[in-house]
Order: structure tokens, then sequence, then C-alpha cells
């Protein structure tokens, strides 16, 4: 139950900075929930799992969509931001809130690309 106590002590949120909080938002992306149904932080298009290759074209259209992770906001509630998500085939624009005790939550999400020809991360198929 040591971590229940580390949470509580409010030990993560003396450490989570404006300028931790984006590393640590990866961290959780990458540890949180692994697996074959995981989510996959997209900073960039080179970032994505891809079977095969897209074509210039769609590579182009992406890298306009895709984008680094984006603080929208700061404060006692936390930190608010937004960044693209893969999820199976499917690339989102979320925008996620941290709490000050580390709980990571997506609150809105918009479909950016479906159909995309990237493998799974797990198994690379």
């Amino acid at each position: 139950m040591l971590h229940r106590e580390i949470r509580n002590s409010g030990f993560l949120s003396k450490y989570r900075t404006a300028e931790t909080a984006p590393d640590y938002l990866r961290f959780w992306f990458e540890y949180a929930r692994p697996g074959a149904d995981r989510f996959v932080l997209v900073e960039g298009v080179d970032d994505m799992p891809w079977r095969e290759e897209p074509t210039p074209q769609a590579r182009k259209s992406l890298a306009r969509t895709v984008m680094p992770i984006e603080q929208i906001h700061e404060g006692a509630g936390g930190f608010a931001f937004v960044a693209c998500v893969l999820f199976r085939d499917t690339l989102f624009r979320c925008t996620m809130e941290i709490s000050p005790q580390g709980k990571v939550e997506i609150v809105s999400r918009e479909v950016v690309a479906e159909g995309l020809t990237v493998s799974d991360p797990m198994t690379a198929l």
C-alpha cells in the first residue's frame, strides 16, 4: 500500500510542474495501459508504427495534423494538454487532463484519420 501513501501525500504534485508534466504524460501512455489495446502517443508522423509507408501526399497531410504535446491549461486543478493519440488504426486529437494526484483522463477526442496502415505496437503485425 506504499503507492497509496505516496499518492495521497502530495509527493507527485510537488514534482510535477509545467516543465515535467508532458514527460509524465509520455510515461503514462507508455506504461499505464500496455498490451494490444494500448494507446500510442504520437508527436510526429515517424512515431507511428507503419506497416506500410503512407503515400507522400498522405504523409504530408498527416504531418500537418500530428503535433507535439501542447499544454493548454495549468492551474491548481492540474494540467490540460492537446495531443494526438493512435488507437488501433485510428488517429485521434485528444484533450487530456492530469490531476494533482497524477490521474490522466482523456476528456475529449476527435477522429483525425481512420484506416491507417499501422501495425500493432506489441506484435508488429
